[in-house]
């Protein structure tokens, strides 16, 4: 008798998980199957991360210095010549840091740390949380 409970409760929970299957067609010769409970996981990792603004990614650090005031100069240099990109000032006691942009890749940072060596010459990519919006 409990056998036969077992197999029906097993009836009864593949009946309704076949219920609950979901298929995307990607294009003619990719199907994707999913669960309902994996579209609802996947909406509320979307729902929670649309309000997000910052991720993981890579800046320039142009200087580090314990004076304030040179690295406030330094960030108009910056700001005069690649406006187009934000420039940031970290303070990691004891120093105070000055780094640029907000890029995706390390490949983004590469070009653009390519583009400004010339003019700063201790410049160099550093991990990050960037802004995306």
């Amino acid at each position: 008798m409990k056998n036969f409970l077992t197999i029906i409760c097993l009836i009864a929970f593949s009946i309704d998980m076949a219920d609950a299957q979901t298929s995307i067609i990607l294009n003619d010769k990719v199907t994707f199957e999913s669960s309902s409970d994996l579209n609802f996981l996947l909406d509320a990792h979307y729902d929670k991360n649309k309000h997000c603004d910052l991720m993981q990614g890579y800046r320039i650090q142009i200087m580090n210095s314990s004076n304030r005031e040179d690295v406030y100069k330094k960030k108009a240099e910056v700001y005069s010549r690649y406006s187009k990109f934000k420039g940031y000032i970290v303070y990691d006691q004891p120093y105070y840091k000055l780094r640029i942009g907000d890029f995706e890749t390390k490949l983004e940072a590469r070009k653009f740390l390519n583009e400004i060596i010339q003019s700063f010459s201790t410049a160099f990519i550093v991990r990050d949380e960037i802004k995306i919006n």
